[in-house]
């Protein structure tokens, strides 16, 4: 449905540079899986650093066009709809949903 797709993709984000800066930020290391050697956790280890440093210059850019943006939205012949990002997504792991937040922000009172 086009009219949910359009939606999806008209919610602007923002990203939260005090995340970002955290050192929680660099668990993105992952631990080494039983029965793998070490061999194979070093390449895979590798992998997560770079892509972890290439997410960081991205987000930096983002930040330098003004840090608002809009993630493209697409769904599945199911029907399930899914963010498009590669380095900056709402559905990747606790770290990379926890550095978006809305951009158009209100405040709820009790």
């Amino acid at each position: 449905c086009l009219d949910h797709i359009n939606r999806a993709n008209s919610v602007a984000l923002t990203l939260n540079m005090d995340v970002v800066a955290s050192a929680e930020g660099n668990m993105i290391v992952p631990d080494r899986n039983i029965g793998e050697s070490f061999e194979d956790f070093r390449k895979r280890k590798k992998q997560a650093e770079v892509f972890y440093e290439t997410s960081l210059e991205v987000m930096k850019g983002l930040m330098a066009l003004g840090n608002e943006f809009w993630l493209t939205h697409r769904y599945d012949r199911r029907g399930r709809t899914y963010a498009v990002g590669y380095h900056v997504n709402s559905q990747g792991t606790d770290y990379n949903k926890s550095v978006l937040e809305l951009a158009r922000k209100e405040v709820i009172t009790g």
